[in-house]
C-alpha cells in the first residue's frame, strides 16, 4: 500500500512539474511573439525583401 501511494505521489509530481514546464513555455513563447511585434518595421519594401531573399537563397 505504502508503495503505490509513493508511486502515485511521485506520478501527481511529475504532471505537475510537466504542466510548470509547459506554462512556462508559453509564457516564454508569447513574450518573444511580443519583442517580434514590438520591433520597429523594416526599412526594406516587400518587393525589396523578395529580392534579397532571392539573392540569398539562389
Amino acid at each position: 500500500l505504502y508503495i503505490s501511494l509513493i508511486k502515485e505521489a511521485r506520478k501527481s509530481e511529475r504532471t505537475a512539474y510537466e504542466k510548470f514546464l509547459q506554462t512556462l513555455k508559453h509564457d516564454f513563447d508569447a513574450r518573444a511573439h511580443n519583442v517580434d511585434k514590438a520591433r520597429p518595421p523594416s526599412k526594406y519594401t516587400q518587393s525589396q525583401k523578395q529580392k534579397l531573399d532571392k539573392r540569398f537563397n539562389a
